[in-house]
């Protein structure tokens, strides 16, 4: 591109998409990017699309966004766009996906736990022995089995609001440059099983779902179909590390004894306790704005995923983060099984046979 070319881009407008900006983690996803590209870009233009589950959750992000910028000397630059969205929906991530303008990056960040509880014993053995450990994983939370959707197809919960809504919008969306798969740190290969692709008989349906995320997106440059390949969209890996948020449910003495535990990790030298939202952004917000030759090139040097993290005095940055192996043999068996479930979801939405 020449300096002309590239001059002339940035006087395009940019636009953003980020799902599940209800608040914690999306909502800083949302500021942060919006803080990060008017920095960068000072001429550009952004359109911030966000989607929350209501018309109620909307306006407080407005409202809260518009007061952040107020006093942002380049406030007239930014716009925002607000979208009720529920990604378990088949129907509603057809309808968000068909009526946005094309989008420059997509920050896929929308999701549920599935949580239903603690395996206390467990959880406080293993606090006692490895904190650490202990408050990194969480291996001692209890997930729902076989939860599936209210409405027809009745997909895997977990597996249909994480990862095949995001899917279907990728998928279907007239154009998206460059998406933004929100991974997690608990995606172990042991939490996958191709065959039970939606989740349904695992223990771990959160686990399972950001290890498929992870199997789909190192995959997709030689098996990925549809639009992800016929449009060369770029999609990339990013976790935000540990951060406080309130994807479980606890009562809020434990909310409290979980942030105290989540310091004493860090203070002993976890490098993955950003706890804060704002600084659990910086990993997905980094290649939100990084340029396609950047990207490239981190592909190039083996980069598969990136975290947010800190030192111990709370200091972020961003960190490569290791995939454990397996997933290279499963990505054909993935595609294929996630576009055969696309296309008959599209199909039955489109003619009344789904909801």
């Amino acid at each position: 591109m020449t300096i002309k070319q590239q001059r002339d881009a940035e006087l395009l407008p940019f636009h953003a998409l980020i799902t599940g900006a209800n608040g914690g983690l999306g909502l800083a996803l949302c500021a942060r990017l919006a803080q990060d590209h008017l920095n960068l870009h000072p001429k550009q233009p952004i359109h911030l699309h966000f989607t929350t589950r209501s018309p109620s959750k909307a306006a407080s992000v407005t409202e809260y966004l518009t007061s952040a910028f107020a006093r942002h000397p380049r406030k007239s630059f930014l716009h925002l766009h607000s979208h009720t969205l529920d990604t378990s929906s088949p129907r509603s991530c057809l309808q968000l996906a068909r009526s946005l303008p094309p989008i420059n990056v997509a920050i896929l960040n929308a999701g549920i736990g599935g949580f239903v509880g603690m395996d206390w014993p467990a959880a406080i053995w293993a606090c006692l022995t490895d904190l650490v450990r202990a408050v990194t994983y969480g291996e001692f939370k209890l997930q729902a089995i076989g939860r599936v959707t209210k409405a027809k197809p009745h997909l895997g919960e977990v597996f249909a609001t994480n990862v095949f809504g995001h899917y279907l919008i990728c998928q279907d969306a007239p154009a998206i440059h460059r998406a933004v798969w929100i991974s997690s740190l608990e995606a172990g290969a042991a939490h996958f099983d191709p065959s039970d692709l939606q989740g349904l008989k695992t223990e771990h349906a959160y686990e399972s779902s950001k290890r498929l995320t992870d199997v789909m997106v190192l995959t997709g440059e030689e098996h990925g179909k549809g639009r992800m390949k016929e449009h060369g969209q770029q999609w990339v890996l990013a976790h935000p590390g540990i951060v406080a948020t309130g994807i479980v449910d606890l009562h809020w003495i434990l909310q409290w004894c979980m942030l105290i535990a989540f310091y004493i990790a860090r203070w002993c030298g976890s490098g993955w306790h950003p706890i804060d939202a704002w600084k659990g952004a910086i990993a997905p917000v980094m290649l939100s704005v990084m340029g396609d030759g950047d990207v490239k090139e981190m592909k190039k040097r083996g980069v598969r995923k990136v975290g947010s993290g800190t030192d111990r005095w709370g200091n972020e940055g961003v960190t490569e983060t290791d995939v454990q192996g397996g997933w290279e043999n499963m990505g054909k068996d993935v595609w294929e099984q996630m576009e055969r479930l696309r296309e008959d979801v599209v199909e039955g939405v489109e003619s009344g046979r789904y909801e």
